[in-house]
């Protein structure tokens, strides 16, 4: 779906193996989204793509974070396109966010916080690691394995400043 800037108000996934870790980090680490939990068994359903209404509720008062999210693409990027993807039973849903062909970044909603996962191919690490971005984030991104598509980095977004960190990172992904 492209979306519009009136739309973000009105509403409110990298390759398999990539996917896979993104996700199972998401709900072995951090327990936000898994199988059998009624808040989050939209989230299992294969049936039934997850809608903006659910996502909201699950996120509770952390939906203003996703929603300003959004609106920052919007506003500063340009039209970007939603793609709920169900990878596997075990995985659930996540949103793939795509600029044009590009992908920018995934998400994947849990109770009151989501996950964005990133990949960034070599120019992007470098620019990353001269930003002024916090150093954990420096640090695990360097650390990531590195993969044909480039090196992983995941944040939790729980805070403002944790969408900050977000936002510059998708600054720095648009424009490598």
């Amino acid at each position: 779906m492209v979306l519009a800037n009136n739309q973000v108000f009105q509403l409110f996934k990298l390759s398999m193996k990539s996917i896979s870790t993104f996700t199972s980090t998401f709900t072995k680490e951090n327990k936000f989204s898994k199988p059998g939990d009624m808040k989050t068994d939209f989230l299992f359903d294969k049936t039934t793509e997850p809608d903006e209404r659910k996502v909201i509720e699950l996120l509770a008062d952390k939906a203003l974070l996703w929603i300003k999210l959004k609106t920052f693409l919007i506003e500063n990027v340009g039209p970007v396109r939603e793609e709920w993807k169900f990878y596997s039973a075990k995985y659930g849903w996540t949103m793939k966010v795509l600029f044009g062909k590009r992908n920018l970044f995934f998400m994947k909603p849990g109770q009151t916080t989501f996950l964005v996962g990133f990949v960034f191919g070599d120019k992007a690490v470098s620019e990353v690691e001269k930003s002024d971005l916090p150093e954990n984030i420096k640090t695990e991104l360097s650390e990531a394995k590195k993969y044909m598509e480039g090196r992983g980095l995941q944040v939790v977004v729980k805070t403002a400043y944790d969408l900050e960190t977000v936002i510059k990172l998708v600054a720095i992904k648009v424009k490598n």
